[in-house]
């Protein structure tokens, strides 16, 4: 198999386990009502940024996890 497969597989997982740390992130900082809790309003802001940019960046992973899915199967069929 193609070496791209596997790097495309590789990055596709790291899309999707660090999509499932951000959201557990949000997860625990809700209290019982459902209310996302933060010490401050700069705090706010601070994490939704972080996280904004981390959920950016995992979408570009996963695009060039997808890519080098595409190229590998299109060198395996050849």
């Amino acid at each position: 198999m193609s070496a791209f497969l596997f790097i495309g597989l590789g990055l596709l997982g790291i899309c999707v386990y660090g999509s499932l740390r951000v959201e557990r992130m949000a997860f625990y900082r809700r209290n019982a009502m459902g209310v996302e809790e933060h010490s401050s309003y700069g705090d706010m802001l601070k994490t939704k940024a972080k996280e904004g940019l981390m959920k950016a960046g995992l979408v570009a992973v996963g695009l060039a996890g997808f890519a080098c899915i595409l190229i590998g199967g299109v060198a395996l069929t050849k």
